[in-house]
């Protein structure tokens, strides 16, 4: 119940876990997908070695070992408001921010709420749907269509994160249970579903990099081009953060 006051009725936001801290420098603040954690980034953080950064990992809000409210929307802001209260307590500033997936729309929202916290985006395969003109086009459209479906069946999308998990082994880092359903179906209807993530993007005016797979099923490509000033890499790639995926990621953050 003082949980709930504190961070409901008051409104200070949670802290969130922080898995990894580590080095000197500019920082670089890695955040992972939806259903995942912290560790996606291990093979990153392997291959950047002694790169003179500050490296920190996060688990975003009802994911890893951070708290799971069961009354909170899940919103790109809800993320947005408990990493940048960690991050703050952290003495992080001018960070550059990576995100996988799902992470990368919580990226942008940090960046239009707290600027001072973001020096530069990295965003790796961010789902970035164009949900702010009239009348959605055919393929953004089926796809928040699938996630409408999702939302809405929950059994079915148990059943197949299941069957995903057994045929992908330990392959991807996705972990849907009893326990973090509730916050993935928030996640999906109210950061993925209902996300203004373009509009955004166009507004800021910082340093943006899109990293994305070739064969990746869940984003939509041509999108990217519509980002000003976005610069844009691709590699033969699908959605998980993979072992040459992850050399790809280091070697342009090691550029940076």
């Amino acid at each position: 119940m003082l949980d709930k006051i504190i961070h409901k009725y008051i409104g200070i936001p949670y802290k969130i876990a922080v898995k990894v801290d580590k080095g000197r420098g500019r920082p670089i603040v890695f955040i992972h997908g939806i259903a995942s954690d912290a560790t996606v980034w291990d093979r990153v953080i392997n291959y950047l070695g002694d790169t003179p950064r500050r490296i920190l990992t996060l688990d975003l809000l009802g994911h890893g070992n951070s708290p799971k409210p069961d009354w909170t929307n899940y919103s790109a802001f809800d993320y947005a408001k408990s990493t940048a209260r960690t991050l703050r307590s952290k003495n992080v500033k001018g960070a550059v921010l990576v995100g996988h997936s799902m992470g990368g729309l919580v990226c942008v929202e940090i960046a239009k709420q707290y600027p001072d916290l973001v020096s530069k985006l990295v965003l790796v395969c961010p789902p970035i749907y164009d949900t702010n003109t009239e009348g959605i086009n055919k393929l953004d459209g089926r796809y928040i269509g699938l996630y409408e479906l999702l939302v809405q069946k929950d059994d079915f999308t148990k059943s197949l994160a299941a069957s995903i998990a057994k045929l992908m082994g330990e392959k991807i880092h996705f972990y849907l249970t009893p326990n973090s359903w509730g916050p993935i179906r928030k996640s999906l209807e109210n950061t993925i579903i209902k996300q203004n993530t373009l509009g955004v993007l166009n507004k800021l005016r910082i340093p943006k990099i899109i990293i994305y797979g070739k064969y990746d099923p869940f984003i939509v490509s041509a999108n990217y081009n519509k980002i000003k000033d976005a610069d844009i890499r691709t590699t033969a790639a699908f959605h998980d953060i993979s072992q040459s995926f992850s050399q790809t990621i280091g070697k342009i953050l090691k550029e940076i």
